[in-house]
């Protein structure tokens, strides 16, 4: 969602540039009770800090490293294998809760991130 707004304000806004922090909201110490908190960080989490959002590169004092680009899959029979909640959670962990369902779903092996 961070980078979708961020590259929206930046594409509609002539020599804008946008400063996206994205790792606070899925952060989660690791806890071998839950190792359901590993998928929002490995889902959501990109390792960066922060990013510097902008288009129409000025070429004498920018470099872009990356093009950002956008798609999804929905793989069939995969509804619910993957729950959230926001709050508290279901056990009152609090933050943002993943559940993961205990089944595979065909074709996931083809979902690298």
């Amino acid at each position: 969602m961070v980078l979708r707004v961020a590259t929206d304000l930046a594409e509609n806004n002539k020599g804008v540039r946008v400063v996206g922090e994205l790792i606070c909201v899925t952060f989660r110490v690791f806890n071998e009770e839950h190792l359901d908190n590993l998928v929002g960080s490995a889902t959501f989490g990109d390792g960066a800090a922060c990013l510097i959002i902008g288009s129409d590169p000025e070429s004498e004092i920018e470099k872009p490293h990356f093009e950002i680009q956008s798609g999804e899959t929905i793989l069939p029979e995969s509804d619910g294998v993957i729950d959230g909640q926001l709050g508290l959670g279901h056990s009152g962990r609090g933050g943002k809760t993943f559940i993961l369902k205990d089944r595979e779903t065909e074709g996931h092996e083809r979902c690298a991130l």
